[in-house]
């Protein structure tokens, strides 16, 4: 079985959707969790693991 890496690290990850919203968790400079975030297809963004990980466990997003 495939396993991510710790929650607070950081991946690069490519949307393989027309859309995935990106999760950001409070914490570490952030007041509260904020969801209303976007990936459009192609685009490769650097997130904390935590924030994609129910996307790419659905197969939306892909780690590079």
């Amino acid at each position: 079985m495939v396993q991510g890496p710790d929650a607070k690290e950081v991946v690069f990850v490519r949307c393989l959707v027309d859309e995935v919203r990106v999760i950001v968790p409070a914490g570490e400079g952030v007041d509260e969790e904020v969801e209303g975030i976007s990936m459009r297809m192609g685009d490769v963004w650097v997130v904390r693991w935590e924030g994609v990980r129910g996307a790419w466990s659905k197969g939306e997003v892909e780690v590079l």
